[in-house]
C-alpha cells in the first residue's frame, strides 16, 4: 500500500483551470482531468477542474516543441514559473525545466483504481477514482496492490468512510477550526474542519473483517447519480423537445438514489461498530444485508442521532445550527419515527436508541462531529450551474469549428453537435471569418437554435423571456475589454507595464538563443543550454519576476475573477467598449479562442466598415487602432513567417496597416498608447 501526494504545479492559477474549454480556447494540446480535496465529497467527484498536461502516456515530460501551443500558452508566464522552487532548490538548478509541473510522483498513477480523499475537510470522505485523473496535493491518494480489484478497494472505502474511522481519526489529526482566529465562524465541533494528512491515514485501525456489500452499494449508487451536466451532455444532438422532462426525470433519479446512499451509509455505520468490536452479533441492530432491497430510504434529518437530536432540541436540553445549516440539503428536525417506514425497520431504530443511551462507547461516536453530514448542492442550483455553462458554451460554438470544444466527446457525438451547429455558423459568421459581432446579433442566432431556446427556457423559468437581455447578461459574465485601461484601476495598470517589460526582456533571451543556436557549435545539447544561459545572462541579464494581481487592480470583480493572480485569459469573450451603435445599440465582442492573426482580422475589418460605411470620426476609431496596437507584439512574434500566398508576412501587414492609420486620424503612437494604457471613462 502507498500513500502520498500526486502532483503539485506549483502555480494552480496558470496549470489549473475551472472547464475543459479554458485551455481548449488556447489551442493547447493535452488535457488532464484534476482531483481536488475540496471536490471529494460524499463517495463522488463531481464539477472537477481541468489542467494543463504536459507528458505522454508513460508520464514522460514531453518537450515544448512537441506541444507548440501549450508553449505559446506558457511563455508570457515563463519568468514567473521559471522560479518554482522544490524543496527549496530552484527547479532549473535541480535539472528540472521551466515549465514542468512541480512534483508529480508517476508510481501512484500507473494503475488505474485509487482511493483519494479530501485532505482538509470537517469529516473523513474516501473515493473510488477508475483512473484518467490526476490528483492536487490537496487530494491524497492511496495505492493497493496493481493486482487489488475494485472489490477489494470497496471493502478499504467502507471501513475509511465509517463514523468509526472518522472519531478516530479527528482526535490524532490537526483541529484546524472553522477559519480565521480562533475557529472563525465554527461554533460547533462537527463545523471544525481537520486535516486528514497521509501519516495519520497510514496509522488508521482497520478491522480484522472489513465490510464488502454495504460499500459496494453506496458505490454502484453513486456511480449511477446523473448530474445536470451529464444529462446535458446526452441532450446534444439534433433532436429538442426532450429537456425538461429528462431534468425533471433525472432529478427524481437523483434525489432516489441520493435517499439511498444515506440509508446505506448508516446501516455501514452501524456494521461497522460490530467490525470494530464495539457492539455484539446479538445485539440486533443492523439491518439484514440480504434484505436491502427494501431499505428504507432516509432524508436528511431521519437518521437516529439526528432524531435524538431534535428530541433533545424540543425539550431545550440542546441548541445545535445542524439543522439549519444542511437545510438546503433537505435536513429538518424530527422527533418521531417517520410513518411511512416498514415496522420491522422503525424496531431496528428503537433498537439503535435504547443502545445509544446505554452504551457510552456508540453515544459519543453517534454524534454530528463524526456522522456524514452529506452537506450536498441541492439540485436545483447544480442544473442552473450546468445550464449557464452549456448556454455559454453553445454560444462559443457559433465562432468556431464545434468539434474543437467538444473534445473528449465520441465521435457519434460530435458529429451530432456539428451537424446542428454548422447551419448556424455559416448564417452568423460569414463562412466562419473572425469578425466583431454585436451581442444582438449572436442573441438572433441563438434565437434561431432550437436547443438553446429550450435550455434556456429551462434556465429562465419562463418560455416569454427576453433572449437578447438573457445573451448579453452571461455573454457580459464572461468578458474581459481589450485595452489594459480598460481592464485595470491604475495599480493593476502599473504591474501590467512590469509584465510588458518582462515579456520585452523575454524576447531578447528568445533572440539570443535563436543566435546562439545558428552558430554551428558542435557541442551536445546539454553543452549548448549552458552556452546559451551565459549569452542571456551576460546580454539580458537575469530577468524579475513580475508583480502578481491582486482583486484590487481590476476595474469589475468579474475580470478579477476570469483573469486571476496571473492575469491568465480564461474569459470566452473580448470585449470592446465603446464601439456599440455600428450594428446595433448592443455591446461588440470578439471570441477570445481566435489567434492574435485572427483577432487582428476581424478587429481591422470592423475598423473598415466603422470607417467607411458607418462615417466615424477619429475619436471613435482610435480605441480600435489601441487595440491593433495591443497586438502587434505578439503578431511580430507568433507571426512573423512568410505567407506563401502573399509573399509578406502577417505582422508586417497588419504593422503597415496601423501606421497608415496612425497618419489617416493625424494621431501619433503616443496618442494610441495613452488610450491603450491609461485610464478613460468609457
Amino acid at each position: 500500500m502507498e500513500l502520498g501526494v500526486t502532483a503539485v504545479t506549483g502555480e494552480d492559477e496558470l496549470y489549473i483551470v475551472p472547464q475543459r474549454s479554458d485551455l481548449l480556447r488556447h489551442g493547447v494540446e493535452k488535457i488532464k482531468t484534476l482531483v481536488t480535496g475540496d471536490l471529494a465529497r460524499d463517495w463522488q467527484l463531481d464539477n472537477l477542474p481541468e489542467a494543463l498536461w504536459l507528458y505522454d502516456d508513460n508520464y514522460r515530460l514531453l518537450d515544448l516543441a512537441n506541444l507548440p501551443q501549450t508553449a505559446r500558452f506558457l511563455w508570457s508566464y515563463r519568468a514567473s514559473i521559471s522560479r518554482r522552487r522544490r524543496f527549496g532548490t530552484p527547479m532549473i538548478e535541480r535539472g528540472l525545466t521551466w515549465y514542468e509541473w512541480q512534483e508529480l510522483y508517476t508510481s501512484k498513477l500507473e494503475t488505474p483504481l485509487t482511493i483519494t480523499w479530501g485532505e482538509v475537510t470537517t469529516h473523513n470522505h474516501f473515493i473510488l477514482d477508475r483512473g484518467g485523473k490526476v490528483f492536487k496535493n490537496t487530494a491524497p491518494v492511496l495505492k493497493l496492490k496493481a493486482e487489488a480489484d475494485e472489490i477489494s478497494h470497496h471493502r478499504l472505502l467502507g471501513a475509511l468512510n465509517c463514523s468509526t474511522s472518522c472519531f478516530w481519526l479527528r482526535q490524532v489529526c490537526h483541529d484546524k477550526g472553522g477559519g480565521g482566529i480562533g475557529g472563525g465562524i465554527a461554533s460547533e465541533p462537527w463545523e471544525h474542519r481537520f486535516a486528514f494528512n497521509s501519516t495519520q491515514i497510514a496509522t488508521l485501525p482497520i478491522p480484522a473483517v472489513l465490510p464488502e456489500k454495504l460499500p459496494s452499494e453506496i458505490v454502484n449508487a453513486s456511480t449511477a447519480m446523473q448530474t445536470p451536466s451529464a444529462i446535458l451532455a446526452g441532450c446534444s444532438g439534433s433532436d429538442s423537445g426532450e429537456l425538461s422532462l429528462r431534468l425533471a426525470t433525472f432529478r427524481e433519479h437523483f434525489t432516489s438514489l441520493f435517499a439511498r446512499m444515506v440509508s446505506l451509509q448508516e446501516e455501514l455505520d452501524w456494521q461497522c461498530y460490530r467490525h470494530y468490536g464495539l457492539i455484539d452479533d446479538d445485539d440486533d441492530l443492523e439491518w439484514p444485508e440480504d434484505r436491502l432491497d427494501d431499505l428504507p430510504p432516509l432524508t436528511l434529518g431521519e437518521r437516529a442521532f439526528e432524531i435524538r437530536m431534535a428530541r433533545q432540541m424540543s425539550d431545550g436540553e440542546l441548541e445545535t445550527t445542524w439543522f439549519e445549516r444542511h437545510k438546503d440539503a433537505g435536513s429538518k428536525p424530527i422527533t418521531e419515527l417517520p410513518a411511512h417506514w416498514p415496522d420491522d425497520y422503525r424496531a431496528v431504530v428503537e433498537r439503535r436508541f435504547a443502545f445509544i443511551e446505554a452504551n457510552k462507547n456508540i453515544n459519543l461516536i453517534e454524534r454530528p462531529e463524526y456522522k456524514r453530514r452529506w452537506n450536498t448542492e441541492p439540485w436545483a442550483k447544480r442544473q442552473q450551474a450546468a445550464l449557464e455553462k452549456w448556454l455559454l458554451t453553445r454560444l462559443e460554438t457559433y465562432f468556431h469549428d464545434a468539434d474543437r470544444m467538444v473534445s473528449g466527446e465520441d465521435e457519434a457525438a460530435t458529429a451530432a453537435k456539428l451537424a446542428h451547429i454548422r447551419p448556424l455558423r455559416a448564417r452568423f459568421a460569414g463562412g466562419g471569418e473572425p469578425r466583431l459581432v454585436s451581442v444582438r446579433q449572436l442573441a438572433q442566432t441563438a434565437q434561431a437554435d432550437s436547443q438553446w431556446m429550450e435550455a434556456a427556457t429551462v434556465f429562465a423559468g419562463r418560455a416569454d423571456f427576453d433572449v437578447a437581455k438573457l445573451v448579453e447578461t452571461l455573454v457580459l459574465a464572461e468578458s474581459v475589454p481589450a485595452l489594459p485601461a480598460q481592464r485595470y484601476k491604475p495599480a493593476g495598470l502599473r504591474k501590467r507595464e512590469e509584465w510588458e517589460k518582462t515579456w520585452e526582456l523575454q524576447r531578447a533571451e528568445d533572440a539570443v538563443e535563436e543566435e546562439v543556436r545558428g552558430q554551428k557549435s558542435g557541442v551536445s545539447e546539454e553543452e549548448l543550454k549552458k552556452k546559451i544561459r551565459k549569452a542571456q545572462l551576460e546580454k539580458v541579464g537575469d530577468i524579475p519576476v513580475p508583480p502578481k494581481y491582486g482583486s484590487g487592480d481590476f476595474l469589475k470583480s468579474s475580470y478579477w475573477k476570469l483573469r486571476g493572480k496571473l492575469d491568465v485569459p480564461k474569459e470566452r469573450w473580448v470585449l470592446y467598449p465603446g464601439m456599440e451603435g455600428g450594428h446595433d445599440a448592443s455591446p461588440v465582442i470578439a471570441w477570445a479562442g481566435w489567434d492574435h492573426a485572427q483577432q487582428a482580422a476581424a478587429l481591422t475589418a470592423f475598423y473598415q466598415q466603422a470607417k467607411d460605411t458607418w462615417g466615424w470620426a477619429p475619436e471613435r476609431l482610435a480605441p480600435l487602432l489601441a487595440a491593433l496596437k495591443e497586438l502587434l507584439p505578439w503578431l511580430h512574434q507568433w507571426h512573423n513567417a512568410i505567407d506563401p500566398e502573399y509573399g509578406d508576412r502577417i505582422s508586417t501587414t497588419y504593422q503597415q496597416f496601423y501606421e497608415t492609420e496612425l497618419h489617416t486620424l493625424r494621431m501619433t503612437d503616443e496618442d494610441i498608447e495613452k488610450i491603450r494604457m491609461e485610464k478613460n471613462d468609457q
